[in-house]
């Protein structure tokens, strides 16, 4: 199973509708295992010159960290979905330079949206 496969499926299983983070920290701890694991897949990309599988694999956590699973894990755990793009000299400059900033930027801008959310609903929780 491809590392993405691996924690994308983690994120869901813990955050998503399944809700094993009520299990305790040890699922967290997995979660964050699966960064790291994706980071170094990534990483041996680069590494081999596979640019273009690494650049496709960016963009893909890029999607999975603004799926609900995603925000909900850096929400409540700070699990950074972001550690998973490794630093690395064989990026393309575009990427580094332009296409990296605005995936923060975008990601950053869904990240506050679901806190303002979330802080609305557990007010109104709190009000009744």
């Amino acid at each position: 199973m491809h590392p993405l496969h691996v924690l994308q499926a983690q994120l869901e299983n813990v955050y998503g509708a399944l809700n094993r983070r009520i299990t305790g920290d040890r699922t967290v701890s997995r979660t964050r295992l699966a960064v790291r694991v994706v980071r170094a897949a990534l990483h041996e990309e680069l590494e081999t010159g596979d640019e273009h599988a690494a650049l496709i694999a960016a963009e893909r956590i890029a999607e999975i960290a603004v799926l609900p699973a995603g925000l909900r894990a850096w929400h409540e755990d700070h699990v950074e979905l972001l550690d998973a793009v490794p630093s690395h000299e064989n990026w393309p400059t575009a990427f580094v330079t332009k296409r990296f900033p605005q995936i923060q930027a975008y990601i950053g801008g869904k990240r506050r949206r679901y806190s303002r959310q979330k802080l609305k609903t557990s007010k109104h929780a709190t009000t009744r």
